[in-house]
């Protein structure tokens, strides 16, 4: 399956792999302080066991991320979709709350996997949220079932950069 990343989320993607190599080669030299400092490393050493679980965790999340990069698919933001929702989106949407009629404008940006960032209104595509607003058109609507309730999505308008909002 692909994973779509933002050109800013499949960088930050493999500064993060390299961080988490880093740290592999960290543990490692710990390790094998470890195995030379006390014991034989395989019976009396709980220190050389504990860098070798450790290093077994880190291998995961390294190949984790390395999965996600194998199958990632550069999604290019520099021209953006202004007639329906996909990823790179900047739409405002009016969120209307079903249960208490609360309503409210707000901006949204759709971004690649694991890109989301509520503080700064970026939502991911695979989200709940995300996957609804996927393909939508100006001034069409979606209702979500979200766990505080039913929310109803309309488009308002597609910006071509966070710029523009400002205006």
């Amino acid at each position: 399956m692909k994973t779509y990343l933002t050109k800013e989320g499949y960088n930050k993607l493999c500064e993060k792999q390299k961080i988490e190599l880093k740290n592999l080669e960290n543990i490692r030299q710990e390790k094998s302080i470890a195995w030379s400092s006390d014991g034989d490393g395989i019976h009396d050493n709980p220190i050389y066991h504990t860098f070798k679980d450790r290093e077994a965790a880190q291998l995961v999340n390294i190949q984790k991320i390395a999965q996600l990069l194998s199958k990632a698919v550069i999604v290019d933001c520099e021209t953006r979709n202004i007639n329906e929702v996909s990823i790179c989106s900047i739409i405002e949407c009016e969120i209307i709350n079903l249960k208490n009629q609360f309503k409210k404008h707000m901006l949204i940006e759709i971004v690649g996997f694991g890109e989301s960032d509520i503080k700064n209104n970026k939502i991911s595509y695979d989200s709940p949220i995300g996957k609804s607003l996927m393909g939508l058109k100006k001034d069409d609507t979606i209702v979500v079932n979200l766990p505080i309730g039913d929310m109803s999505y309309k488009v308002i308008k597609f910006y071509d950069n966070w710029s523009e909002t400002k205006k």
